[in-house]
């Protein structure tokens, strides 16, 4: 992976000059006419951000679970879930059939997605409760979306409860979580279907009748948030297993499969006892006041801005000051991330002018960096960056009136922020470990006349 070379960095500051946190500099940087000079020690501050709820229905999967984190706080997530009539055999089932059919079991069918918040790992709860309110008119009702803040409402008491943990890779059944139900569940839909009942005429009908499933951890689940798949080609299902008596015994299945458009989940984060207890979509939170730390997380809206209060500063540097190159590296905070709440891969850098529009996306303007890209650092074991051609913006702040001047919104790419609870947790200018510290650096072409 290409990325700019600290080496040649390192050079550049031992043949030049860095500069302090104030810009204060003596008189004698500028003996000669032309400087090229780096500076490494321009503060940059930070604010944690949060914006409204994401949407959450129609992507690709639902979530379910609880997780506790002494820097987020507690994140709950409950999915709700609707199904489609089936398709099933008139022979098999019809008042006029000679055939004899006997249920066999009915289960509930939910593929895991392969991302997951948290130790999988651990005993975990999941509450089935039957629906009381139709999707589909919610569904209309809502525009045809739904978003992390809404809900639906469905009986009190669970219809079943189940104690499972996720298997390794390396087992048997890890790919899917297998509930079975209750006989009586299954066989309400089979006699549906011995008595041709009107339910199977549409899809109206089916969800009238029965209106889907609210999955919801236990409450003292604490250690994963799961994710399920929610694809045309691999969705949760209801499948009926039985037994058909004609000739000879056959076994078989119908499956009554989910409503991947009205699916969606819920999810709740209660910051009360962390550094963000005062985060608001009204108020943003300042890392001078979070242990000099910034946040980001997906699905529920948090984000950081950055602003560079001394930036005019520069200019102090000679009689000309040019912006040759600005390069802004963003460090994960030390001990921040684990085998279970890994670094994104992938963040992106916007530029939001003063009454909040999203003008631009920061990428590369050079083939030396890969923006954005989750990078570990050559120069220290166990580091990692992410780092982004800021040269543009540079310039144009460097001169900006103070009224003109614009933020940087750093927030994960739009899959992560749209499908995943991944976070990021960076150091401001000041964060306690200086090797984890987020880090303008930038050259100038500083010119003097005599």
């Amino acid at each position: 992976m290409k990325h700019i070379s600290f080496c040649l960095l390192s050079l550049l500051i031992v043949i030049t000059s860095c500069a302090d946190s104030d810009f204060s500099a003596g008189s004698s940087l500028f003996n000669e006419q032309v400087k090229n000079i780096i500076v490494d020690t321009t503060t940059v501050s930070l604010q944690t951000v949060l914006s409204d709820s994401t949407a959450s229905s129609g992507i690709s999967k639902i979530f379910m679970g609880n997780y506790q984190s002494s820097e987020l706080g507690f994140t709950s997530a409950k999915a709700f879930v609707s199904f489609s009539v089936p398709s099933y055999s008139t022979s098999d089932f019809s008042s006029t059939s000679k055939i004899v059919t006997k249920l066999d079991s009915v289960c509930l069918i939910l593929p895991y997605d392969k991302y997951s918040y948290g130790d999988t790992t651990k005993a975990q709860t999941i509450n089935i409760s039957l629906l009381t309110q139709r999707l589909d008119d919610l569904y209309t009702d809502h525009n045809s979306v739904f978003y992390t803040n809404q809900s639906v409402t469905a009986e009190t008491t669970p219809f079943l409860t189940k104690a499972f943990s996720r298997p390794r890779a390396s087992q048997e059944n890890d790919s899917t979580l297998i509930i079975r139900l209750s006989d009586e569940f299954g066989q309400e839909f089979l006699d549906s279907m011995k008595t041709q009942s009107a339910i199977f005429d549409s899809e109206a009908n089916f969800i009238k009748f029965f209106k889907g499933f609210k999955l919801s951890p236990g409450d003292d689940d604490q250690y994963c948030i799961n994710a399920f798949k929610m694809t045309s080609s691999s969705a949760p299902k209801i499948r009926i297993y039985y037994h058909s008596y004609d000739v000879t015994p056959l076994e078989k299945t119908i499956d009554i499969e989910a409503n991947t458009s009205y699916a969606f989940s819920h999810i709740d984060q209660d910051r009360s006892n962390t550094l963000l207890a005062d985060l608001t979509s009204d108020d943003d939170i300042s890392s001078t006041v979070t242990e000099n730390k910034a946040y980001l997380q997906g699905m529920v809206g948090v984000s950081t801005q950055m602003t560079f209060p001394y930036i005019n500063e520069l200019m102090q540097y000679g009689e000309y000051t040019n912006v040759a190159a600005a390069y802004l590296y963003v460090y994960p905070a030390k001990d921040s991330y684990s085998d279970f709440t890994p670094l994104p891969k992938n963040v992106k850098l916007n530029f939001v002018n003063k009454v909040g529009d999203v003008k631009d996306i920061y990428v590369a303007s050079t083939t030396s960096l890969v923006a954005g890209v989750l990078t570990e650092d050559a120069t220290l074991s166990g580091r990692y960056y992410y780092a982004f051609d800021v040269t543009s913006f540079i310039t144009s702040e460097i001169k900006a009136a103070e009224i003109d001047k614009g933020t940087l919104q750093l927030d994960l790419s739009d899959t992560d922020k749209a499908n995943s609870l991944k976070r990021l947790i960076i150091g401001d200018s000041n964060y306690s470990d200086s090797n984890y510290r987020i880090k303008l650096v930038i050259q100038l072409l500083v010119y003097n006349y005599d």
